[in-house]
């Protein structure tokens, strides 16, 4: 597209120049008015082609390139009715998943940890690792529901799919560890400057610049990256 302007741009340059020496009545006035005119044309085709590399490079810093947890990479825009794309990180705390554990399983997970000894094909251990797993897909929606309701977001401005929310699901029971860990879930929001002032006094946010970065936890293999580098 821009090489198709610029010919066109040149073509008129050519044909006002012509135009230009065979109307003008002296040899001195040709060449102050020639000059001039291509100047000024000149000016003007630069000017467009400028305009045109600008308008484009803008366009690329629209769009955000994602590698989401399941590998599919999409694109998506970066600004949306004035609010810009954002990741919210949500977090449910250690001490609450194991009280849950310990009430609703009869049984203390920091002990089964230990005497697991690291081995993750332990018979308890695994037990634990499935409880876990059936608490996790209410703790993941209640975290959602509540920061939607906290700041009265709009739902339309949020990526709710599952595909879109990133989550730690191995990162809160390592046998190795001896421990519960907290349970992390990443969401994509459109946000105004208002709303992530407000929400960031609560929660981690992460803008999303032109660089890539990579959110993942420390003993986690998952992990996204924005924008995700798509070969050439």
């Amino acid at each position: 597209m821009n090489k198709l302007k610029l010919i066109i741009s040149f073509i008129l340059l050519i044909s006002l120049f012509l135009g230009v020496v065979a109307c003008t009545p002296d040899e001195e006035s040709k060449a102050d008015v020639s000059v001039t005119t291509s100047d000024e044309v000149s000016e003007a085709v630069s000017d467009v082609v400028s305009a045109d590399i600008s308008t484009d490079e803008s366009e690329d810093e629209t769009n955000i390139k994602l590698m989401l947890q399941n590998e599919e990479i999409v694109t998506l825009d970066k600004y949306k009715d004035g609010k810009e794309l954002c990741l919210v990180v949500l977090t449910k705390d250690d001490d609450v998943i194991r009280k849950d554990i310990t009430d609703k399983f009869n049984y203390t997970a920091k002990d089964i940890m230990k005497n697991a000894g690291g081995n993750p094909g332990d018979e308890n251990f695994r037990k634990l690792v499935a409880d876990v797993g059936t608490l996790l897909p209410d703790y993941r929606q209640d975290m959602i529901d509540e920061l939607v309701a906290k700041y009265d977001l709009d739902t339309n401005d949020a990526f709710l799919e599952d595909k879109f929310i990133s989550r730690f699901d191995e990162e809160v029971t390592w046998a190795w560890c001896g421990d519960i860990n907290e349970y992390y879930v990443y969401i994509l929001v459109y946000l105004d400057d208002s709303e992530a002032e407000n929400i960031q006094k609560n929660y981690r946010i992460e803008f999303f610049g032109k660089e890539s970065f990579i959110i993942r936890d420390n003993y986690s293999h998952y992990y996204f990256t924005y924008p995700y580098p798509l070969p050439e």
